[in-house]
């Protein structure tokens, strides 16, 4: 039996604090037949993001009058009224797991991942012979959204990490993969309190930081270097909170380990036993 679906579609990206908290969301309205861009919003959330985050710096790295300061209920009230004037039904996301759960306000909606099908030579036949992939299709390694594009894309292509740009690219991609909207899988969202309450958000936020920071290493480095663990210390300096996170890493290639600043890894990435720079 085949789906339903309007005539106009969603895609969503979102950008979190330190905290785990929504900073940012960029949202591209899109129509479903030549995934052409009919509408967009993006919208950095206060207080959130006075608290700072690993994408901070590229939090205005978009189109000047796009961009709405406001507050959370305020910026999902918009997005609710630009789902509801294009006639929306279905969210695509790029790791949608991690954006729905992020936005439980979201959750009446049809979310869909671009993901599986974007890292797998079975849906996504633009990816090159030349990648190691599991009997599945999937990709073995480097499963990211930057990663994926500069496959099936352009070599030098960088992921901005901007809500509205990266929503913007994650179109891009669906737009060359060129499946129908309703080839995507659902990602249907458990309904657990626990997202929608703060209190026990400590060992969450620990461990939903733990497979972001995975995802990004993964992402940045293109499978040549596994993040195992990672460590927090946290200063007061002039008034300010700072962060400083390390990461606890191994090479893919030579299997070496090491401990190393997570901005550090973000400037180079050079495993510093072998020398493989990704």
């Amino acid at each position: 039996m085949n789906e339903i679906l309007n005539d106009c579609f969603a895609v969503i990206d979102v950008e979190t604090n330190w905290n785990n908290e929504v900073m940012s969301i960029g949202i591209v309205l899109a129509d479903v037949f030549d995934f052409d861009v009919i509408d967009k919003g993006y919208y950095i959330v206060y207080p959130e993001c006075k608290t700072g985050g690993l994408y901070s710096h590229v939090l205005r790295s978009t189109d000047k009058e796009l961009i709405r300061d406001c507050s959370r209920n305020e910026a999902l009230n918009h997005i609710c009224g630009l789902l509801k004037k294009h006639n929306v039904s279905d969210i695509l996301a790029y790791n949608a797991q991690f954006d729905c759960k992020c936005l439980p306000e979201l959750h009446g909606y049809t979310w869909r991942d671009i993901l599986p099908a974007a890292a797998n030579r079975n849906t996504n036949v633009l990816l090159p012979d030349s990648c190691e992939f599991f009997s599945t299709g999937l990709l073995k390694r480097g499963r990211g959204l930057e990663n994926v594009l500069r496959l099936v894309y352009r070599r030098d292509y960088q992921e901005i990490h901007n809500g509205l740009s990266d929503a913007l690219d994650e179109l891009l991609l669906v737009k060359l993969i060129g499946l129908p909207i309703t080839s995507y899988r659902k990602y249907n969202p458990k309904q657990a309190s626990v997202y929608l309450q703060k209190k026990s958000a400590s060992k969450i936020r620990e461990s939903s930081l733990l497979n972001a920071y995975k995802y990004v290493v993964d992402e940045l480095c293109g499978g040549s270097v596994r993040l195992i663990s990672y460590s927090r210390t946290v200063d007061k300096i002039n008034g300010e909170t700072v962060f400083t996170d390390s990461f606890d890493l191994i090479c893919s290639r030579c299997g070496g380990k090491w401990t190393q600043d997570a901005d550090a890894l973000f400037k180079e990435r050079k495993c510093p036993h072998c020398g493989y720079l990704k």
